[in-house]
């Protein structure tokens, strides 16, 4: 018998072995399938993450142009929203304005005949110094109404709103008030020179507080349309309350006059020729600041102003050399007087009708713009 070696027992062999072999040939198709399979799930995420890459490199690519088209679209409707909050803020500042005008044309007209109530208009006609009473107790009652309405527009508005300068002729304003009844008081009592002077002087400054916040508008514009507009406003707007003072000396001078044969206190002159200075100058403003069909009524105007302008001019000369007023009959004096008051105060009145309306233009336009802008903007991200 053929003997085995112990090396020969333990090592397979595939001639000795046939079914060993057989299994063996068949695991390695099986173990190349999975080193497959492995290989290929070892690949899947890289193959999702390559994907995912490309996605965002396309959406970052699709937004670029998208961001700088926004860029100018996000700017322009902060421009045109900025725009229309200083519309809304100029619309709260002009109605401020226009209330503390009415305020100040009722005091005017309370300091229109204050000179009647003078020692030296004891012995006029009873029925004139009735109708002058008359007239001075109506004006007072009108001044309280825009008081009230003046009042009521600062209890239902946010000061917060108002710049300071503003807030400090308020205030000042406010102080003023605080001396309007001892001044009516004043002015029944048959006053004196001095006291006249004091009465004079108080309308003066609280009318001169009134009118200057329409200066103080302007700053809050920067639209150019508007802003020469306003211009134009605020210079008729003053030379035509310049004028007035000027009128209401010479109608003292000529009214001392003719009732006693004397002048009317030279103190006054300063005042008189700053306002008739004033007066012609603001009319060259008004003039260079306007434009198309308000430049045409102003130059039709001009003739009728400056004839009316004139007789002040001469009033200084009069009063400086201590020689009659250039006007001694009234009727002659009150054609001009009236057209700067009347007729041209009612031009003055337009100038201000047509400012408001072009501020609420130009509001809707800003608003219709910006909500454009947005709607255009929107689309263009979706």
């Amino acid at each position: 018998m053929q003997q085995i070696s112990r090396s020969d027992r333990c090592r397979p062999d595939a001639e000795n072995n046939p079914a060993h072999s057989v299994e063996q040939s068949n695991s390695r198709p099986l173990a190349s399938a999975s080193a497959a399979h492995n290989a290929t799930l070892e690949n899947t995420p890289n193959r999702q993450l390559s994907v995912m890459t490309l996605h965002r490199k396309l959406v970052v690519l699709a937004l670029i142009p998208l961001i700088f088209a926004a860029i100018p679209a996000v700017m322009l409707v902060k421009k045109t929203q900025n725009a229309v909050q200083e519309m809304d803020g100029l619309g709260t500042l002009s109605n401020l304005v226009w209330k503390m005008a009415a305020v100040e044309r009722c005091l005017d007209e309370e300091a229109d005949n204050w000179y009647m109530f003078r020692r030296e208009h004891d012995n006029d006609p009873k029925e004139l110094l009735t109708a002058a009473r008359v007239r001075q107790d109506t004006a007072r009652v009108a001044t309280d109404k825009a008081l009230a309405d003046y009042d009521l527009l600062l209890k239902t508005t946010d000061s917060a709103k108002f710049p300071p300068e503003i807030k400090t002729v308020l205030d000042s304003v406010a102080q003023d008030r605080g001396q309007l009844r001892p001044i009516r008081d004043l002015l029944y009592t048959k006053h004196t020179d001095k006291d006249s002077e004091h009465i004079e002087a108080y309308y003066l400054a609280i009318r001169a507080k009134l009118g200057s916040v329409l200066a103080l508008l302007i700053d809050q514009t920067t639209d150019p349309v508007i802003l020469r507009k306003l211009q134009t406003l605020s210079k008729t707007i003053t030379l035509r309350k310049c004028f007035m003072e000027a009128g209401r000396k010479l109608f003292w001078g000529l009214q001392t006059y003719n009732a006693t044969k004397s002048m009317i206190p030279k103190e006054h002159i300063s005042t008189l020729a700053r306002n008739v200075q004033a007066a012609g100058d603001g009319w060259k403003d008004a003039l260079a600041f306007s434009q198309g069909a308000t430049r045409e009524k102003l130059r039709a105007y001009d003739a009728r102003f400056q004839a009316a302008l004139d007789p002040l001019k001469m009033f200084v000369v009069t009063l400086t050399g201590d020689q009659p007023p250039p006007i001694l009959v009234q009727s002659q004096w009150d054609v001009h007087y009236d057209f700067v008051d009347v007729d041209f105060g009612k031009f003055v009145g337009s100038l201000r009708d047509d400012f408001m309306a072009s501020c609420a233009l130009t509001r809707a336009n800003l608003v219709r713009q910006r909500n454009l802008t947005l709607a255009g903007l929107a689309l263009g991200t979706a």
